[in-house]
């Protein structure tokens, strides 16, 4: 039934646009008919550009974050590692673009002003890339810090195997899909946000919007508060799947109920960013709320490494910063020394702390969000960016040729309705995608079809000795 419907809807655009094309020819002179050749080459540009972006379209998770909210922890737990520097103060600067690869490597853009090294590294460690980075930003921070003005946002692209797409993990894109992560400056440079050209192109991204709920000073809090609404500001015509959450929950996990402690802080919380939100005049409503403590979850993963030095290492940091997380029926049993537990109290402690942290709920919950929103973060982007560059390019036309005096003005606007016609047929089957998106086996199989579709549409305007 599904293919007969989609079959049905070529046949009906075929027609409405061979007498699309009858109409106007009957409205000029013969020797003026080349107008019809335009037509079918902006929309044979405008379906080519669509067919290269449905055949390689991307999933683009952009995290951002108020000061010490600890997003950069986030993008290394997304990652799986330790690849984005953290520190105490503000260390995220400019744009850094993760896109998932099975080899490591990291490109540096030269910017203006650059005063880092630029170039292209392959086949790195996780330690190298870390350590570039860190240069990158410092050096980045500095120049700012000292007044210049003549240095651009740094632009680094990594190529890494992210977590997300592991093969053990549940998030199974159809193939062919593409996953990046965006990791936006610090709001200390929220310039660098506003002029970052890269955000126009993450319309409808799964934004993850970060919160230090460890803060405590009201000054402090306010800021943050504040902080939070001007992140909200920037992004919230870029995304209808938005993503808020309070980071560092941790700090709760001594109170006599935590849970009662974490849910009473969050629904406070919530309310004066929407105080806020109602005095700037911004109808913005994260799409989900979500608890987690990134640095112990990350830890808990790191613990699962087979290099036996970063397992020690992540029990380590684990056991020196935040020890009071692990259950005490656990804590009992192992030795004082972490470089002493055996794999199986390794593997003990690393899944209880992934269940305390949140780690194990925030996976489920994003896994679970993207799984069902996948058509409407990766294919309606693309149809949309398809839609309107089709539509300026025919206003284009139909301007240059209205001052021109060559179709009137009648004839224009049919052209632009038709157009619109077409367009909205498109929309109605991109729909058809969305009905059907949480059956997997079924949505690969319209994927190749809405490909195969998309082709036979642009076949239709190669013969144009048809009108």
């Amino acid at each position: 039934m599904l293919l007969k419907y989609i079959d049905r809807e070529v046949k009906t655009i075929r027609r409405e646009w061979q007498t699309h094309r009858r109409k106007i020819a009957n409205q000029i002179s013969p020797s003026q008919r080349s107008i019809l050749t335009e037509l079918d080459d902006i929309f044979l540009k405008a379906t080519a550009k669509l067919l290269v972006d449905l055949q390689s379209p991307t999933l683009t998770i952009v995290t951002t974050g108020t000061t010490s909210s600890g997003k950069s922890t986030l993008v290394n737990l997304l990652c799986g590692a330790e690849i984005i520097p953290v520190a105490v103060q503000e260390m995220s600067a400019g744009l850094v673009t993760i896109e998932y690869n099975q080899n490591t490597s990291i490109h540096i853009d030269r910017t203006l002003g650059a005063l880092w090294e630029c170039g292209d590294w392959y086949h790195i460690s996780d330690r190298e890339i870390y350590n570039r980075l860190a240069t990158v930003m410092n050096r980045y921070l500095e120049a700012k810090y000292n007044g210049s003005i003549d240095i651009s946002y740094p632009q680094i692209r990594i190529e890494y195997p992210i977590r997300l797409l592991a093969k053990d993990s549940r998030l199974q894109l159809p193939e062919g899909i593409k996953l990046r992560i965006v990791d936006l400056p610090g709001l200390s440079h929220q310039e660098d946000i506003e002029n970052l050209s890269l955000l126009k192109t993450c319309n409808r991204a799964l934004f993850l919007v970060t919160y230090n709920s460890a803060e405590t000073d009201r000054q402090k809090v306010n800021m943050l508060l504040q902080g939070v609404v001007e992140q909200l500001k920037i992004i919230g015509g870029l995304s209808n799947n938005m993503w808020f959450l309070f980071n560092r929950i941790d700090v709760f996990h001594g109170d006599k109920d935590r849970v009662a402690s974490e849910e009473k802080f969050i629904d406070r919380t919530r309310s004066e960013i929407d105080k806020l939100l109602t005095k700037h005049h911004l109808q913005i409503e994260p799409k989900q709320v979500a608890k987690i403590s990134t640095m112990p979850a990350l830890l808990s993963l790191l613990m699962g490494s087979k290099d036996d030095g970063k397992r020690i290492e992540a029990a380590n940091r684990l056991d020196r910063n935040f020890n009071f997380l692990i259950p005490e029926n656990i804590a009992n049993d192992l030795p004082r020394n972490p470089a002493k537990w055996s794999p199986h109290e390794h593997n003990r402690v690393a899944a209880a702390i992934w269940d305390v942290s949140y780690g194990k709920e925030f996976d489920r919950l994003l896994i679970d969000n993207i799984q069902t929103n996948l058509t409407n973060l990766i294919f309606l982007p693309i149809i949309q960016e398809f839609e309107q560059g089709f539509c300026l390019e025919i206003s284009k036309w139909a301007d240059k040729r209205s001052k021109e005096n060559i179709i009137e003005a009648a004839s224009i606007s049919y052209v632009k309705n038709q157009s619109d016609r077409l367009l909205s047929r498109i929309d109605r089957s991109v729909r058809i995608l969305i009905k059907f998106r949480k059956k997997s086996a079924l949505f690969k199989q319209l994927y190749i079809f809405w490909l195969n579709w998309l082709d036979d549409l642009s076949l239709i305007f190669r013969d144009k000795g048809n009108s």
